[in-house]
C-alpha cells in the first residue's frame, strides 16, 4: 500500500505539471518544453528557502515567486526574443530554454539530490488498509484531484 500511494503521489505531480502545460498551450498556443525546469527552479527555491526561512508561508512564497520569474522567462523567449517568429520556432526557444536551465542547474548543483523538509504535516502518517501512508502523499492526491476537478467543470461551463 505504501508504495501504491507514493506511485500514485509522484504521479499526481506530473499530472500536475501536464495540466500546467496544457493551460499554457491553450493560452498562448506554444508548448512550453521547458515547464518542468520551471517546476524545478521552484523546487530548488524551496529547498534553499527552508535553509533560511523558519516560516512556510516564507518558504513558499519564495518558490511560488521563482516559478513566476521562471514563466516570464519562458514568456520573454517564447514571445518577446522571437515575436515574429513562427510557433515551431518559439518551440524550439522553449527547447533550447529546456537546455539551458538543465545544463545550469547541472553546472550549479551536481547530479546530487537535496532533500526538501516537509512542513504541513511534518513526517506524520496516516493509516490505509494497515500501511502508514505520509500525509503529505495524501495532500498531493486532494490538490491534485481538487484542480483536475476545477478545471473539468471550468472548462464544461
Amino acid at each position: 500500500m505504501n508504495l501504491f500511494v507514493g506511485g500514485l503521489a509522484v504521479g499526481a505531480v506530473y499530472a500536475l505539471l501536464a495540466i500546467g502545460v496544457v493551460l499554457v498551450y491553450r493560452a498562448s498556443g506554444v508548448v512550453n518544453f521547458a515547464q518542468g525546469e520551471v517546476m524545478m527552479i521552484s523546487a530548488y527555491t524551496y529547498v534553499f528557502a527552508s535553509q533560511y526561512f523558519q516560516s512556510p508561508a516564507l518558504q513558499i512564497a519564495f518558490a511560488l515567486c521563482a516559478g513566476v520569474l521562471g514563466g516570464l522567462l519562458c514568456f520573454a523567449v517564447a514571445h518577446l526574443l522571437l515575436p515574429t517568429s513562427t510557433k515551431i520556432a518559439q518551440v524550439i526557444g522553449t527547447l533550447g530554454l529546456l537546455i539551458l536551465l538543465q545544463a545550469g542547474a547541472r553546472y550549479a548543483f551536481t547530479d546530487v539530490p537535496l532533500r526538501a523538509e516537509v512542513w504541513i504535516f511534518g513526517d506524520t502518517d496516516m493509516k490505509i488498509l494497515g500501511a502508514s501512508v505520509p500525509m503529505n502523499s495524501v495532500m498531493i492526491l486532494v490538490v491534485t484531484t481538487l484542480a483536475a476537478a476545477a478545471l473539468f467543470f471550468w472548462q464544461g461551463s
